[in-house]
């Protein structure tokens, strides 16, 4: 039986995500994965994990679970100014 690159089953990545991106992001992003010596999916898993990091730091969503995906806190909305 082969070596198995996953240590828990639960990270093996089935799901796939598309996107589109203009040719400034496509190119910032292949300058990425170039740099990092990285694949285009890669670099984008590793800026959406940081992200997820920072917004969860400042209280902006909350953690999000092994099932679940991270909820994003309403912001306050401002009131209008009444001259009235």
């Amino acid at each position: 039986m082969g070596r198995h690159p996953y240590k828990n089953s639960q990270d093996v990545r089935l799901d796939t995500f598309a996107m589109r991106v203009n040719a400034e992001e496509r190119r910032m992003l292949v300058a990425l994965a170039q740099r990092l010596q990285r694949s285009q999916g890669d670099v984008v898993r590793l800026l959406v994990r940081e992200a997820t990091r920072e917004l969860e730091g400042l209280g902006l969503i909350q953690a999000a679970g092994p099932a679940s995906t991270a909820q994003r806190r309403e912001p306050q909305q401002e009131k209008p100014n009444d001259p009235a």
